[in-house]
């Protein structure tokens, strides 16, 4: 099932058994680590997959470095990389470290691949995501 953006479902976005919020996580200066949090929640029956290698591919962007730790490279985060944490049955979240050398409001967008499991089966996604980010 296709994911639902942003206004359509209250998040930033929504699919079938989950769905995902990212925002920055603090105030953000020029030259500083900044982080985002890719928030993904299970709902109904469904659970986080523990089994899962969690990955957000960061899409290169104008004025912003990635600092993500996979060895695939600073625009991966993974929990390869120690960068997914799982915060409950229901709930984990990815972070997303950044760096800005001016001030300004950029996005950060990506691919988050994510599953969720039932009893019955388990749900494999890959989910485009974008979400806003300001320097001060």
């Amino acid at each position: 099932m296709a994911s639902l953006q942003g206004s359509d479902c209250g998040h930033t976005s929504c699919g079938s058994n989950f769905f995902i919020d990212a925002a920055q996580s603090s105030d953000c200066a020029p030259g500083a680590n900044c982080a985002i949090a890719i928030s993904l929640v299970a709902t109904g029956e469904f659970h986080i997959n523990d089994d899962y290698p969690y990955k957000f591919r960061a899409d290169d962007a104008p004025h912003l470095t990635f600092q993500g730790t996979d060895p695939a490279g600073p625009n991966v985060f993974s929990k390869l990389g120690s960068n997914w944490h799982k915060m409950g049955p229901q709930k984990g979240t990815m972070s997303v470290v950044f760096q800005s050398a001016e001030k300004g409001t950029r996005n950060v967008s990506g691919t988050f691949k994510l599953s969720v499991c039932s009893a019955h089966n388990c749900q494999l996604e890959q989910t485009s995501l974008t979400t806003p980010v300001s320097v001060r």
